[in-house]
């Protein structure tokens, strides 16, 4: 399984939320500035994050992002699903008719299982584990 760019990104730009946004919302500029993330690509990230409800938006001079649940609430299985990214290690398992041999498969039941080490991983891993490292 390849980590999407979309899954990167958005993971950053959390994990930078939950450091410098405790006290105060935390613009996309400076996201984008330190993170290193065009403005206009996390601009679309964040419309998926807001929809998820990881981050709220505030408007104003001091206006920004700030999350929208506590660090060790956001695990990165919510941000996988946040920006639509599957989890699934083989393109059979999301489709099965998307392969001819799927039932017939030697090799399902390891996928199968990989699928589910993959997203309990996931699921246990939060922000707030990220921010000690």
């Amino acid at each position: 399984m390849k980590v999407s760019t979309k899954v990167r990104y958005a993971t950053s730009a959390i994990l930078d939320i939950a450091l410098f946004g405790q006290e105060k919302a935390v613009s996309i500029s400076i996201i984008s500035r330190r993170q290193k993330i065009s403005k206009d690509y996390l601009e679309q990230l964040f419309r998926k994050l807001k929809i998820a409800q990881i981050i709220t938006s505030q408007k104003g001079v001091y206006g920004g992002y700030k999350l929208n649940r506590k660090p060790e609430d956001i695990t990165l299985k919510n941000i996988f699903e946040a920006v639509g990214e599957p989890t699934k290690p083989v393109f059979c398992l999301t489709d099965i008719t998307a392969c001819q041999n799927a039932k017939s498969c030697l090799t399902r039941t390891f996928w199968q299982e990989l699928e589910q080490s993959i997203n309990k991983f996931l699921q246990e891993k939060t922000i707030a584990e990220l921010m000690i490292r």
